[in-house]
């Protein structure tokens, strides 16, 4: 053989021999490598398969646990059940001995009313009879008390005319002629019966306040006691007027609102510091402020 081609030859093998070396380093680290992935997974394999045992043995607890929490579910459903149907028969039994009660009290009431019913249509019937004689006798009294009521309204109509005889009528300081004036409590009381007006006595001190008479005020001002005058202020609806040097026994005349018919004073007795008299106030006047 040439030279050249031995040497073609060797280079050849040493190539091959490098090329095998490399191969079998490689079959070497694939198969190594293979080694420990078949350990890592054989170790995973057994802890999934823990894991696996251990999944079930929770699992079997659970089941377990439910089936005693079902057990204590059932048995607590039944007891409430039966609880409940006691009650049930309970109320039953409540309301039948409740209505058979309600039942006999209303009986014994109607009897009670039954019994005072009939007991007061028998009063009824014995006052029926004794009011019918009452009647009768009444009727009697009536025409008796008629005549005596016929023969009294005379005399007071008498009466009335001999106190209109006796009482004088004045013009009074408004120029209006007055009513019967009275100058004493006797003459008063008179006129009280009368009932034409409304009569209100009064005393007023000269202390400059003012005295509630009906529903005015009076302040009296000045005395003269010897010639039996005075002077007072009338206070009426908010104003102030006044009379002055007015007479004993003279009707003092001021209008009021609402009145038609002037209100009359009179005063009856004149002292140092004092006068005593009454008002004389329209009974419709009265009427309307009440």
């Amino acid at each position: 053989m040439e030279p050249n081609s031995i040497l073609t030859t060797e280079k050849k093998q040493k190539t091959f021999d490098v090329k095998f070396a490399v191969l079998v380093g490689l079959v070497a680290v694939l198969g190594v490598a293979n080694l420990h992935a078949i350990r890592q997974a054989s170790r995973a394999h057994d802890r999934l398969d823990q894991v696996h045992r251990s999944l079930e043995a929770r699992i079997a607890g659970v089941n377990e646990q439910a089936q005693v929490v079902g057990a204590r579910a059932d048995r607590a459903t039944a007891e409430l059940h039966q609880q409940l149907q006691d009650a049930r028969r309970t109320v039953a039994a409540n309301a039948d001995r409740r209505a058979s009660q309600l039942v006999g009290k209303l009986e014994a009431e109607y009897r009670q009313q039954q019994s005072a019913i009939a007991s007061e249509i028998g009063e009824v019937k014995q006052a029926a009879s004794s009011t019918s004689q009452q009647v009768a006798s009444v009727a009697q009294d009536v025409s008796a008390v008629r005549g005596d009521v016929t023969q009294t309204r005379s005399e007071l109509e008498n009466a009335r005319a001999e106190l209109k005889t006796e009482m004088k009528s004045m013009r009074g300081d408004l120029g209006i002629q007055s009513g019967l004036i009275a100058t004493n409590s006797r003459e008063l009381a008179a006129l009280r019966q009368l009932g034409e007006r409304n009569y209100h006595e009064f005393a007023v001190n000269k202390n400059g306040r003012a005295v509630k008479v009906a529903s005015i005020n009076l302040i009296l001002r000045k005395t003269d006691s010897k010639r039996n005058k005075f002077t007072l202020d009338v206070l009426a609806d908010d104003k102030r007027v006044e009379k002055k040097d007015k007479n004993i026994n003279e009707p003092v005349q001021f209008y009021v609102s609402g009145s038609r018919q002037p209100y009359e004073l009179v005063v009856n007795e004149v002292k140092k510091d004092r006068i005593v008299g009454y008002l004389a106030v329209p009974k419709l006047v009265e009427l309307a402020t009440r």
